[in-house]
């Protein structure tokens, strides 16, 4: 749990790491994030969202906390809105319980209609009909650690197919069963290989491209680094996001992930080409402790600067 005079700064923090990161279409959205890392400080929400909890080995925001703001947004859309009388009467009788009741509408106002993190989200898109039926997948998880998961894939069939497995085309959309969601919820963190096997078999089709990855983890003092990692590196802001990938387009192998080696190529399905990377969102303190480590472990990663 975070003491509250370090609310506001982790939130910020991690807001910063995000924008600094920019992370593209194969990582979670970050307006959803960015929304609800927002709405958790306590210059928006008071003490109505706490306490602060964070995942002690990844660092980044527990469900609970999250889960809090989401609550609150379905409680303002199915509450009636206080007038500003019964706020000014609640106030007369009790100070703070006038104060706390004003606190949850304004809460509430910020809330409505704001995309924020879910812990599961699915959607299917139908890309394009010709030359090939192409369907695309996207899943975003919330995991247990807090980390925050996307899976994209696309599949392709011949023209006029109308069904690839689990998905169903009608017209110029897509649909897909529920079983498609709970195999993705269940094979989301199995190795890349065996997830590409799954999906070829329940798509009934090319697996064309596949991604996995991760925002997170958040490393500041007080969280681990991983094993093998300088231990200065857990001294300051450090925010990692990860992805790997399987794809038709990709002609030769690129494994930039100092923490993780990827499959070897004889594991990597014919006529796909495997890449990894994982970008890093540093304090500039530690960024010459971070570049001395990734050229030590003689990988090239993307790393930018993380400015509170």
């Amino acid at each position: 749990m975070l003491p509250e005079g370090r609310v506001g700064g982790y939130l910020r923090a991690l807001r910063a790491g995000l924008s600094a990161l920019a992370p593209h279409e194969d990582f979670s959205p970050l307006s959803a994030a960015d929304a609800h890392l927002r709405v958790l400080a306590p210059d928006v929400s008071g003490d109505l969202l706490g306490p602060a909890e964070v995942h002690d080995i990844t660092g980044m925001p527990s469900f609970p906390w999250l889960e809090r703001a989401r609550a609150e947004r379905r409680l303002g859309g199915e509450g009636r809105a206080v007038s500003a009388a019964e706020l000014e009467r609640a106030a007369e009788l009790d100070a703070r319980l006038g104060a706390r009741m004003r606190q949850r509408q304004e809460l509430h106002a910020e809330l409505a209609g704001v995309d924020l993190i879910e812990p599961v989200r699915f959607r299917v898109q139908l890309v394009r009909l010709s030359p090939e039926v192409v369907v695309r997948l996207t899943f975003d998880h919330l995991e247990p650690s807090g980390t925050w998961l996307r899976v994209r894939v696309d599949a392709a069939a011949p023209p006029g197919v109308e069904r690839l497995g689990a998905v169903t085309v009608v017209g110029t959309s897509a649909t897909a069963e529920p079983g498609l969601v709970h195999l993705l919820a269940r094979h989301a963190s199995t190795p890349l290989i065996g997830l590409h096997e799954q999906l070829t078999v329940a798509l009934d089709a090319r697996v064309t491209r596949l991604s996995v990855s991760r925002v997170g983890p958040f490393w500041f003092p007080g969280i681990p680094v991983a094993q093998g990692v300088p231990e200065k590196l857990g001294q300051g802001l450090l925010l990692h996001a990860w992805r790997e990938s399987l794809d038709v387009e990709v002609q030769k192998r690129s494994a930039r992930d100092p923490l993780r080696s990827g499959p070897s190529q004889a594991l990597v399905p014919r006529g796909l080409g495997y890449q990894s990377e994982r970008r890093f969102a540093v304090h500039p303190a530690l960024e010459p402790v971070l570049l001395r480590w990734l050229n030590a472990s003689g990988v090239r990663s993307i790393v930018t600067p993380l400015v509170p």
